[in-house]
Parts: C-alpha cells; structure tokens; sequence
C-alpha cells in the first residue's frame, strides 16, 4: 500500500522547493545575486523573474504528482523531460560563463547532477510501480481524444511555442540586443526561458493528443496563461527595462495569454 511512498515524498520534495526557488527569483533574486557578489548573473532581470513564474506552474505539476502519482502519471512524464532537459542548459552556461569559477558554477552543477538523478529515481519508480511513461491519468474512461477546437489550439499553441524556444535558447544574445535589454555575461535566464518554453509545447502537444487521458497537462497548459504572466507584462512595460518594441510586443501576450486562458479552460470544462 505504501510502496508509492518515497517518490511521493520526493515529488513533494520538489514542490517545496521549487516553490522557495521560484519566489526567491522573482521577488528577491536581484538582492540575492549582490550579497554573493554575483549581480552581473543576475541579469537579465525580466527573464530571471520569467523563470521564477515557471517553476511556479511546475509546483502544481509536482503537487499533483505527490497526491496521487498513478492517478496523475503524466506529471510524472512531464517532471521527467522537464529535469532531463535542464542539466543541458546548467552545463553549457557553465561553459558559457567560463572562469573565473563561482558559487553559481558550482550550484549549476550540483543542480545538473540532482536532475539526472531524480530523472532515474522517477524512471525507476514507474517501472517499479508499473506505470508506463504514457499512461495518462486515471481513471481511463473512453471518452474519445477531446473537442476538435480544444486540440486544433493545443497544437497550434505548442507549435509556436517549439519555435519561440529556440530563439531565445540559441539567440538570446541577438534578442536581447535587439530589444535593448541589458546583460554581461552569456544569459543564462534567456536560455533557461527558452528550456521552459521548450517543455511547455512539450507540454501542449500531450494536451492535444488526448484531452481526457492527458487531463492534467491540459490544465498544465491553461495555468501557464495565468493571470500573473499580464501582471508581469504590465509592471515591466510600466517600469522594466528594454525598448518600445519589447513593451509592445509583451503587452501584446498578456491580453493573449489572458484570453488563451480563458479559452482552454472554458472548452475543458465543457469537455467533461
């Protein structure tokens, strides 16, 4: 009965932690950054407080992994693509940034290595508990894959969003020069924004396959069009960095991701 118990206490775990991890970039990763003497990491700002508002999404995913991990298997596939991709971007930064060698290296690291092994430790578990890499949440009902509309919008989302990441994982310099957003060293927030954006059409493009066997990554989906990603367009259109075109352009997904939302939600509910 209890043989669940130690991934459910690590998914719990990586709630927790994610959750402190999360507010600390976005409300007090600048401060952070000075104390250690690291404040050129920390730029820039806006992508660093993007990060902060991913892993925010990612402590529902986790949750609902530690509640019930057969039930909600597929956070269980996606905490798993999700810690497999990261180690990738720790270690090229680390090389990225060269030396002189941090604290950060050393955390990028270390965070790299408990990835992977977290990654194996899930992999392990399912295989232990019997729970294939796809199997959807529970319980299966044949429900068909969802509405047409709803996934026309999931593939549509999750297209985009493929695109978009790449750009600022393999472009971000361009970008930010583009938009007048400062940095110093290789930024590494940019490139970690693209990971995440990378795992979200990940994310949607299970949503789209099947709307009732991938249920929490339709949910997944809609939250990462929450009301919080317009607050942020708004301040830093009112008071962040980077030109005109950059405001433009993030006010412009803050009414879209609101209405996204709204959108995904409505035809979800009516889905059931």
């Amino acid at each position: 009965m209890n043989s669940d118990r130690p991934l459910r206490l690590l998914f719990l775990g990586l709630a927790i932690f994610d959750l402190i991890l999360g507010t600390i970039f976005i409300f007090f990763g600048e401060y952070l950054f000075s104390v250690f003497h690291l404040g050129t990491y920390s730029q820039p700002q806006f992508f660093m407080i993007c990060v902060g508002i991913f892993l925010y999404h990612y402590v529902y995913v986790q949750y609902m992994a530690f509640k019930d991990p057969r039930k909600y298997s597929t956070c269980l596939n996606m905490t798993v693509l999700i810690r497999l991709t990261f180690p990738i971007i720790y270690i090229s930064s680390v090389f990225l940034w060269g030396l002189p060698f941090t604290l950060l290296h050393i955390l990028f690291i270390t965070s790299a290595l408990g990835d992977l092994l977290v990654s194996a430790f899930i992999l392990y578990s399912m295989k232990k508990l019997n729970i294939s890499f796809f199997h959807g949440d529970e319980p299966l009902i044949n429900l068909g894959k969802g509405p047409p509309l709803l996934r026309v919008i999931l593939l549509v989302l999750a297209i985009a969003e493929f695109f978009i990441c790449w750009n600022w994982m393999l472009l971000p310099k361009f970008w930010l020069q583009f938009f007048n957003m400062p940095y110093t060293v290789d930024p590494f927030w940019t490139r970690a924004t693209g990971v995440f954006s990378f795992n979200l059409a990940y994310i949607q493009f299970l949503s789209f396959r099947n709307i009732h066997k991938y249920r929490t990554a339709v949910i997944t989906s809609g939250l990462f069009r929450a009301p919080w990603w317009p607050i942020l367009y708004w301040y830093w259109t009112a008071f962040g960095e980077g030109n005109l075109l950059f405001k433009i352009f993030i006010m412009f997904f803050s009414f879209f991701d609101i209405a996204m939302g709204i959108i995904i939600f409505g035809l979800l509910k009516k889905a059931k």
